[in-house]
């Protein structure tokens, strides 16, 4: 024990080490919410720190899928749009833009805006899991509970599906 202390206080240098304290952007690393980083290249490893979510950015999908949703997203442009939000969400940090922007889809009743957003959180996670976590959020989430899953989805696209009392998904 004496011989640690001694060498521990011949320390002099600190390197500073990347620290992911959040998921999202954290100096030139990206996280997930699953834990899983993305760094330039010749960088050092970054050390994750806030609690993860391995379920919560899980790859399900198959060439099946990838194929089935090109062919309903073929000359459609809502649904188009709809599933390049996920890639812009991490891009906005490079933008001017200051502040979230949202996007609400409505119509009436059974015309797909739930389908079009479990297509939307399929990109980044599970969106039709019968056992197990989906990416997307239900709409009958308490306010108190959304303000509390903010801080998970920094930098990446948070979906709400459900009805909000206005017949909108």
């Amino acid at each position: 024990m004496k011989e640690a202390i001694k060498k521990s206080r011949d320390v002099r240098e600190f390197p500073p080490l990347p620290l992911i304290e959040c998921p999202g952007w954290n100096g030139p690393h990206f996280a997930l919410p699953s834990g899983e980083v993305f760094s330039p290249p010749g960088t050092e490893p970054a050390i994750v720190l806030f609690k993860t979510d391995i379920q919560r950015c899980g790859a399900k999908g198959n060439k099946r899928w990838l194929d089935e949703v090109a062919r309903l997203a073929a000359g459609q442009s809502i649904i188009t749009f709809a599933l390049m939000i996920p890639f812009a969400a991490p891009l906005l940090e490079l933008s001017p833009i200051s502040f979230n922007p949202g996007f609400e889809l409505a119509g009436p009743k059974r015309k797909g805006k739930s389908t079009l957003q479990q297509f939307v959180a399929s990109v980044i996670g599970a969106a039709v899991a019968k056992k197990g976590r989906n990416y997307w959020i239900p709409a009958n989430t308490t306010v108190n509970a959304l303000e509390e899953m903010t801080p998970l989805h920094s930098s990446v696209v948070m979906s709400v599906i459900g009805n909000l009392n206005s017949g909108s998904a």
